[in-house]
């Protein structure tokens, strides 16, 4: 049923792939842009009503004074004015003298003029050459004839002036000069009426008073804090959306690797499931063509078969506990989690960090807990292994006398796959020891023989050069080194050599280790039946090897230059 589960969860995997979002939160990514731009709108608000207010003060002071210069010079023309209709000088004359005794000389800063206006026309210096069009003109018609030039904002001026009125204003004679600023005042003298007045131009006044630096320094500042904000801004949205993307990027990625794990396993699941039925169907046909071979030993055989129930009884234990373990690292994810969540809550600052106790109780649960547990099982899984393997030798030996009358059991064997799979049994082992393993293996190399015995023997191998290693002084770094290659040879029996090329071809297997070695006075007695360099050896192992290769097309022999040296054992095998 669990197998049959995964593809419903793989899907849901997948949907939930492709239900994480594409868009980034908007809010969140603009936020620090908005608010910088609300602040700086707000500034430049504050800056150009401050801009506002230093030219109105300055505009309002310099008026009062263009006023009072404009009065001073009226007092002055009334005086002279009276003197000289007493002495009979009539009005244009006095009008002429009054301009240019009293009001041309007049100037405030560099581009500041005085002027004087009579009730039907502005006053000018007729020894100049006067613009035909301004002759004998108001005020407001030749502000009029400049209107397409640019002239504004002079109504009030030219009204006020034209009714009599003193008064200050301000008017555009031509766009590039700005607003000009002028005060005016009346002189009455008896039937005789005139308006005095001053212009001087705004942007000068604001040089000259310094008001105009202070708005350059101000508008300056306000273009770097903009420009700084803005950057500012800028970098935050960015960084927001980097951190957006890399949570997105993260959260798809989880999915994905849970949705491939999970797919992995299904895929991993099916194929053990393959494999145990190819390897349960073999075991049953070589255990039906065993046991019509093995009939007479049916005593010895449920002996056997008692003591390997019991091994595997007890190696059922070691298992359930191991599944316990590995069942609650389920949980490991979500304790991940938790710390992962409890870290980012404390960056936040919004609660103290239990990051560290978290560790220490995932330390306390995995290290010191489920760890050992794991530990001690696959010790007890390896124990109760060498009892079988011990008990199986045992019956070995029992079947040894009886080996000679039986039936042989032939089938194919593709060496490359036989031990690989060997190599895998024993990964876990090699990994612990901390041994490379060095292959080169002919995949197209099989032959016709027996399987199991072929295996037991080749198993006893690998496990000599492991233990090799680990009592040598290359036990930090030991290797062992298998090869798988093929030659021809004719194949010699008791009575006849045999040619044929099918039964001439063989197999060459090399195992080959960086252990301790093998003394030169104990090669020639390896596979002597009892001989053993193992305390608790009974030096059987290598013998049953060399006799089954022996009797099956097949030899074996062993190389080594001495103590600490290193050992090669040589298998070559055949058709039978």
């Amino acid at each position: 049923m669990l197998l049959d589960a995964q593809p419903s969860a793989i899907t849901d995997r997948h949907k939930a792939v492709s239900r994480v979002p594409r868009r980034f939160p908007t809010l969140e990514l603009w936020l620090p842009f908005i608010l910088v731009l609300i602040v700086l709108t707000l500034g430049w608000l504050v800056a150009l009503r401050f801009r506002q207010t230093v030219r109105d003060s300055v505009t309002e002071a310099f008026q009062k004074t263009q006023l009072e210069i404009v009065r001073a010079v009226s007092r002055s023309a009334s005086e002279y004015t009276v003197d000289k209709l007493d002495h009979g000088e009539s009005i244009a004359d006095i009008e002429q003298n009054v301009f240019h005794r009293f009001v041309e000389p007049v100037r405030l800063l560099e581009t500041g003029i005085a002027w004087i206006y009579a009730p039907s026309h502005l006053v000018f210096d007729l020894s100049t050459n006067l613009p035909p069009e301004y002759v004998n003109k108001t005020m407001r018609q030749i502000f009029d004839l400049n209107r397409d030039s640019g002239a504004a904002h002079y109504e009030y001026m030219t009204d006020e002036v034209s009714a009599g009125r003193e008064g200050v204003s301000w008017y555009i004679w031509i766009p590039e000069e700005g607003e000009i600023i002028a005060a005016w005042t009346p002189v009455k003298v008896g039937d005789a009426e005139w308006m005095i007045g001053m212009s001087t131009p705004l942007s000068e006044i604001m040089q000259y008073t310094g008001a105009e630096q202070q708005e350059s320094i101000l508008l300056t500042a306000m273009l770097a804090t903009t420009f700084g904000g803005l950057l500012l801004a800028g970098g935050s949205t960015r960084v927001q959306w980097r951190r957006l993307r890399a949570e997105r990027l993260l959260a798809r990625t989880n999915l994905e690797l849970e949705a491939r794990v999970m797919q992995r396993t299904s895929e991993l699941a099916a194929r053990t499931r393959e494999l145990m039925e190819v390897k349960y169907r073999e075991e049953l046909q070589q255990k039906e063509a065993e046991a019509a071979y093995n009939a007479g030993l049916f005593e010895s055989a449920s002996s056997y078969l008692h003591n390997t129930g019991n091994s595997l009884a007890a190696l059922e234990g070691r298992v359930l506990t191991m599944r316990r373990v590995v069942e609650a690292t389920t949980q490991y994810p979500h304790a991940i989690e938790a710390i992962r969540q409890a870290h980012l809550t404390a960056l936040d600052g919004e609660q103290p960090d239990k990051t560290l106790a978290l560790l220490d109780r995932l330390d306390e649960v995995l290290i010191k807990k489920a760890l050992p547990l794991l530990h001690e099982s696959v010790d007890g899984v390896i124990e109760i292994k060498d009892q079988m393997i011990a008990a199986i030798r045992h019956q070995q030996d029992g079947f040894t006398e009886s080996r000679n009358r039986r039936t042989k059991y032939v089938q194919s064997i593709k060496l490359a796959e036989l031990l690989q799979t060997i190599l895998n049994d024993f990964s876990p082992t090699l990994n612990k020891a901390g041994i490379r393993l060095e292959t080169d293996l002919d995949s197209a190399i099989s032959i016709m023989n027996q399987r199991q015995l072929l295996i037991h023997g080749l198993v006893n191998l690998l496990k000599n050069s492991i233990e090799s290693i680990q009592e040598s002084a290359n036990a930090d770094h030991g290797v062992i080194r298998i090869s798988l290659s093929s030659y021809t040879r004719p194949y010699t029996t008791a009575d006849r050599v045999v040619s044929d090329e099918t039964m001439a071809r063989r197999a060459r297997i090399r195992i080959a280790d960086n252990g301790k070695g093998i003394l030169p006075t104990n090669i020639s007695r390896l596979f002597t039946a009892g001989f053993t360099t193992k305390a608790q050896g009974h030096g059987l192992g290598l013998h049953s090897f060399a006799l089954f290769l022996n009797e099956n097309n097949g030899s074996i022999r062993a190389v080594s230059e001495g103590e600490q040296r290193g050992a090669e054992f040589i298998v070559e095998i055949g058709n039978i």
